[in-house]
């Protein structure tokens, strides 16, 4: 009975009167260098490999497209921006459709008539490499420049400033450990997550 005693005593003692809770409002990088910043994030997350995407029913990691490690280039980031552009714009497309992550397991595209690969570039076509129709009753993908700006506001959220910002609001310690983000999409949504020890 002691025992039982002792551990209820420690999880109350250890559980704050106060759980901390609110909204941080994270602005788009304004400018080159603050975009640069941004990408290189971006980047270093990838290649960590703690960056997760939560969508129809799995969670799967993001890993670093780059060939080289710890290459935190302009161009490196931008590949791995625009490698999440296609991630996030195929799960959209995909969960629109109403398709299983069964459907889509093999690596095949979200068309049912496609003959690209997943996250494909470009128009969708058959074997004769004709453009493809939407599938009657299918949701038009979103468009590349409203994606894109998205992805921005993604990226934007996929750093270490945000978390930091509420844990200072909330008065802790100004530190986050292992710091990992999951992008979860789902109803037309797009939401990140940043989960850390604090």
């Amino acid at each position: 009975a002691s025992a039982k005693a002792s551990r209820a005593g420690m999880q109350d003692a250890a559980t704050p009167v106060f759980l901390p809770y609110g909204e941080i409002d994270v602005p788009l990088p304004v400018g080159d260098s603050a975009w640069s910043d941004c990408l290189r994030d971006l980047k270093r997350t990838r290649e960590g490999g703690c960056l997760y995407v939560l969508s129809r029913g799995r969670c799967f990691s993001v890993c670093d497209p780059a060939k080289k490690p710890r290459d935190v280039s302009d161009k490196a980031g931008e590949t791995a921006f625009n490698e999440l552009v296609k991630i996030i714009g195929f799960e959209m497309q995909a969960q629109a459709m109403g398709l299983t992550t069964d459907a889509t397991a093999s690596g095949s595209c979200w068309h049912p008539s496609c003959v690209k690969p997943a996250r494909h570039s470009g128009p969708c076509v058959d074997g004769f490499l004709r453009k493809q129709p939407l599938p009657e009753g299918c949701a038009e993908p979103l468009g590349p420049e409203i994606l894109e700006g998205l992805v921005r506001r993604v990226a934007a959220n996929i750093s270490v400033i945000p978390g930091m910002e509420a844990v200072m609001k909330h008065s802790l310690p100004p530190a986050l450990w292992q710091p990992s983000f999951i992008i979860c999409i789902g109803s037309g949504q797009v939401q990140v997550l940043t989960l850390a020890f604090v």
